[in-house]
């Protein structure tokens, strides 16, 4: 449907059987028209309600998403009602899941369309390099074991995973390419010193939504019925 945003566009698709590979959403970008060269985008006013004690980690989190303070209101009952002007595209990702961690289930957030102005510049969310397949295989917990030291895995063992595919976050800026399907190999000597048991953290989940408020502009999120 014209206007829907692209993360309902892909679950009906995903509904009804299609398979499809989505880019990160952005906002749509409008030439200044008292400004040669200068580009105007959508900025709404953002409306948070949340307990006084989270409020600062909210603050911090919408100003570093280019969100400039409109008002900052606290009542009786520990309560704070922050109004902000914020780009549309400072609010991808946030509302779909972080904002709920950050209030911890305690806060509400809502936002309404206010007007087209300057281009605010870029916006850094903070995030790190991709942990990126080298192989075309299933992957095994043999493998995965020594990779968490390398970042917050995205897939777990006994899946499928293709050269190139994102299966984690690094810990650090640079993208990293790994090999997560090495099997262990197997002797008929049996070894005196039995075998450290392999410990796994669960693979980090993401909703639709926050898969594609996460992938940068050079990413895919494949969607795929069934999956």
């Amino acid at each position: 449907a014209r206007g829907a945003p692209s993360w309902r566009v892909a679950r009906d698709a995903e509904e009804g059987g299609v398979e499809l590979a989505v880019g990160a959403p952005k906002a749509v970008m409008i030439p200044d028209p008292d400004a040669e060269g200068r580009m105007l985008e959508p900025i709404g006013e953002c409306t948070v309600l949340v307990r006084e004690e989270y409020a600062v980690a909210v603050v911090q989190k919408l100003t570093i998403r280019k969100g400039e303070m409109v008002s900052y209101e606290t009542d009786e009952e520990g309560w704070v009602k922050v109004v902000m002007d914020i780009p549309a595209r400072g609010l991808i990702g946030y509302m779909a899941g972080e904002f709920g961690n950050d209030v911890h289930g305690q806060g509400t957030i809502k936002h309404i369309f206010k007007a087209y102005m300057p281009y605010r510049g870029a916006i850094d969310t903070g995030r790190n390099g991709a942990l990126i397949s080298m192989a075309a295989s299933e992957t095994s917990g043999y493998a995965l074991a020594p990779l968490q030291a390398r970042g917050t895995m995205f897939v777990g063992p006994g899946e499928q995973v293709y050269p190139g595919m994102i299966i984690g976050e690094s810990s650090k800026p640079l993208d990293l390419h790994l090999n997560p399907c090495v099997k262990k190999q197997l002797t008929n000597i049996r070894s005196v010193i039995a075998d450290d048991k392999i410990v796994l953290s669960p693979p980090r989940a993401m909703s639709l939504e926050e898969m594609l408020a996460y992938v940068g502009d050079d990413e895919l999120v494949e969607v795929t019925p069934g999956r």
